[in-house]
């Protein structure tokens, strides 16, 4: 959404002035020359909802020197008026719960143009979004597993949903498991493998962990098994035997077989 201003100023209305939503405007600066610049950064959204705290990022807006930023209330009025910043993210923190905030994002350029307390017209995106109480756990998965037996290796990573306040990747882990049986552990101690995509190379199961932004931890349900089997099988045994049939001579030949891959043996040819 657009706003326009003339200077953020704590406790005044900035009503939306472009309801097309564009993304650049004339640009007329305080000692009356005009520039035809874009004033805001696009893609203004929040990125994590906790119940006292929202963070909100943005794209990068060429030609810059900072970001201005304005704190509103859920009836669009500036409430704080946080320093510029270099980065293209900003946290609002000491926030109420179940309560709607926005964010105004504007650029300021070296002139000084488009900063909103040196200009009649500055344009700037703003994003709302409501604190939440998340204590819901997200949910996990392990992903990558063959469908099939194959001997080539495999990759093992973890997958999870979270719609409250989003899933924190630095957080997945995974657990191997020499078989199948048991749920898998409810521990997030227990989960050891951290450096995903986990390489899979023999057979094993896995099971997987994350947290959401929150904090909450979750965890996949059952253990997922990978279908890689790269040992060759092998015949054991071999001894022949020779019968008289009729007039003919026949020779038989037996044999056992095992594969130790867990794949199985699917035919032996003599």
């Amino acid at each position: 959404m657009s706003k326009i201003f003339t200077a953020l100023v704590v406790g005044k209305h900035y009503p939306e002035a472009n309801a097309a939503g564009e993304s650049a405007r004339m640009l007329i600066g305080s000692n009356g020359i005009g520039f035809h610049n874009q004033t805001h950064p696009n893609n203004v959204h929040a990125t994590q909802i906790l119940s006292n705290s929202i963070t909100w990022s943005w794209d990068v807006l060429p030609g810059i020197s900072s970001y201005g930023l304005g704190l509103t209330d859920d009836s669009g009025n500036i409430i704080s008026i946080p320093s510029p910043t270099t980065d293209t993210a900003y946290t609002a923190t000491g926030l109420n719960l179940n309560t709607t905030y926005g964010l105004i994002v504007y650029g300021i350029y070296d002139n000084g143009l488009s900063n909103g307390d040196d200009c009649y017209s500055c344009w700037a995106n703003q994003s709302e979004a409501t604190t939440v109480n998340d204590t819901d756990p997200p949910t996990i998965s392990v992903i990558g597993a063959p469908l099939s037996w194959q001997y080539t290796d495999a990759s093992a990573n973890v997958n999870c949903s979270d719609s409250i306040t989003g899933c924190n990747s630095s957080t997945y882990r995974l657990k191997e498991h020499t078989d199948s049986g048991g749920s898998c552990p409810t521990n997030y101690n227990d989960y050891n493998i951290s450096y995903l995509p986990k390489n899979v190379t023999a057979h094993a199961w896995y099971c997987a962990t994350g947290k959401d932004n929150a904090g909450n931890v979750g965890f996949s349900p059952t253990r997922v098994e990978f279908k890689v089997d790269k040992i060759a099988p092998k015949v054991d045994s071999l001894s022949t035997s020779s019968s008289s049939i009729c007039s003919g001579n026949s020779v038989r030949i037996s044999w056992t077989s095992s594969d130790t891959g867990w794949a199985g043996v699917n035919r032996v040819e003599a």
